[in-house]
């Protein structure tokens, strides 16, 4: 019979320790995937609130002239308003949409467009929030901006944030305000 031997039990003793590290960093690679796929989960919530929160206040300020324009039997009111909930209605749409083709890269969606209608449409949708939160929103329309080729909806999101920010920024200052300029160089 063969006896073993201090060096078989050292290497056994090795081969252990070698097991149990390699286990250990087996379980603490799965524990930081979990962690990374919760923070991917937390910012995908937060980026997907953010839109619903700008694409909500754009129907509450459409829904707001609409309000105004019954008390007051302003049509010109109400057309605009339900204008502004119209197109917002079509971005949770376009949103809900990008959601369910999340597996895929978003491909920026490059169309003749004119800048300055799609910033003043930014504009027209945070009017009634500005207002409501005491801020004076203007709007400077560049008068030399071409048609262009861009992605509208993607250029509407980003400058909608970015108004939606400055109004948030400035709505506990005193005489707030937030200036879009559109311009071309």
């Amino acid at each position: 019979p063969m006896r073993l031997t201090d060096e078989h039990l050292r290497t056994v003793v090795t081969v252990a320790r070698q097991a149990a590290l390699a286990l250990e960093s087996r379980q603490f690679q799965d524990a930081m995937v979990r962690a990374e796929r919760f923070a991917a989960m937390g910012q995908t919530i937060t980026v997907l609130s953010h839109h619903i929160k700008n694409i909500l206040q754009g129907v509450r300020g459409g829904s707001y002239l609409i309000r105004m324009g019954l008390e007051q039997h302003k049509d010109e009111l109400i057309h605009q308003g339900w204008g502004i909930v119209e197109r917002n209605q079509t971005r949770i749409y376009d949103l809900v949409m990008d959601m369910l083709s999340f597996s895929k890269d978003r491909v920026p969606s490059l169309q003749l467009a004119d800048l300055n209608k799609v910033v003043g449409e930014v504009a027209e949708l945070t009017a009634a929030r500005a207002a409501e939160c005491g801020v004076a929103l203007e709007f400077r329309r560049g008068e030399e901006v071409p048609i262009a080729l861009f992605d509208a909806e993607g250029i509407h999101r980003a400058v909608l944030n970015i108004v939606n920010n400055a109004i948030d920024a400035v709505e506990e200052i005193s005489r707030g305000a937030v200036v879009i300029q559109t311009g071309y160089d």
